[in-house]
């Protein structure tokens, strides 16, 4: 059940992940053909031309296994926003030298764009090539955008997790001094999504029926059968 909910919680990242990938690709593609120059029509001449100019043919599986590669899909509850924003500017960048990598392999179509360009920002003159312009905003949206994503991901499933909703139930074995630790050490961490549910004593019979507010449901030689009735989706060892 666990590995079910945990497969569909990263198939939905992996969606929303992709869905803002192709939305900074568009908005390069945007700043590219009609903000600066305002010189090619915005309607395209076949449907092809909307996903090879974007590059969203290279840009999304590049940058999602970049994603993969960095260890953004894996359970991430017990660790910091910063450490996931830093990860996330780490597998941005090896997603783009990805994408340079494959545009200059296959002669794309972006790259072929050598023809040099100019824009007006009150008195100075700014001339760039039109592929690189697009690639540079591309590396400068799409790590802001899939920050700002990862932010209010992580913030909504905290208030989830505030009206008791996407929360792993955990038992704890011991009732001495460390299990008190590790129980009090989940609860004052309450953004992780832990849920200590009850405790099992760490001799053969109880000795407690409750301890630090929750059931002690049994000890060592209900082990089995606890597990297999109640179903933890953790179980700690104290």
């Amino acid at each position: 059940m666990l590995k079910q909910q945990h497969q569909l919680f990263v198939g939905l990242l992996v969606a929303c992940d992709a869905g803002v990938i192709v939305l900074a690709s568009f908005a390069a593609w945007y700043v590219r053909w009609t903000v600066f120059f305002e010189r090619h029509p915005w309607w395209p001449r076949s449907w092809e031309e909307y996903p090879k100019d974007t590059l969203l043919v290279y840009t999304v599986p590049v940058v999602l296994l970049a994603l993969r590669s960095f260890g953004l899909y894996r359970p991430r509850r017990d660790r910091s926003l910063v450490n996931e924003l830093q990860q996330i500017l780490k597998a941005t960048a090896a997603g783009l030298a990805g994408l340079l990598a494959i545009l200059y392999l296959f002669d794309s179509r972006i790259s072929a764009l050598s023809e040099i360009v100019g824009f007006r920002v009150g008195d100075h003159v700014f001339r760039i090539k039109e592929g690189r312009l697009q690639l540079f905003v591309l590396a400068i949206v799409l790590p802001v955008l899939l920050a700002a994503h990862r932010t209010l991901f992580r913030a909504a499933l905290r208030s989830l997790r505030r009206r008791g909703w996407n929360l792993r139930h955990v038992a704890i074995i011991g009732v001495g001094r460390l299990g008190q630790i590790v129980a009090r050490t989940l609860e004052r961490n309450s953004w992780t999504g832990l849920k200590v549910s009850y405790f099992i004593a760490h001799q053969d019979r109880a000795r407690l029926s409750e301890c630090i507010g929750k059931p002690v449901l049994g000890g060592l030689a209900d082990l089995e059968r606890l597990i297999e009735e109640e179903k933890p989706d953790a179980v700690y060892v104290a």
